[in-house]
């Protein structure tokens, strides 16, 4: 196969979702659940339930992304929470990113 022909196919392949370039699968899950809803916050539990994702993936991401101050931990009693940190610099360009990705 030509160069030319094999460049035409991938030009016009459909494209990657932006957020699937962008983040792991995991994350992108993640970011993307936590950011399309930002007013509220999350267990572990609900977080896995939500995105269907293996715990252990999830938390390692959580405490990576809590410490970069993506996202806000929140301990009441016993329970952990997670939301998007509304203070994080680039706030406004994730959930922007995740509301288009998500078709919102």
């Amino acid at each position: 196969m030509s160069t030319y022909v094999r460049t035409l196919r991938t030009a016009n392949a459909d494209p990657e979702p932006l957020d699937a370039v962008l983040f792991g699968k995991t994350r992108r899950r993640t970011l993307g659940w936590l950011f399309t809803h930002p007013e509220e916050s999350f267990d572990v539990r609900e977080i896995v339930k939500a995105t269907e994702v293996a715990q252990g993936a999830i938390s390692r991401d959580l405490r990576q992304l809590t410490d970069a101050g993506i996202l806000r931990r929140t301990v009441r009693g016993r329970e952990v929470y997670y939301q998007a940190a509304d203070t994080c610099p680039i706030y406004p360009e994730l959930k922007s990113l995740f509301a288009k990705t998500a078709g919102l």
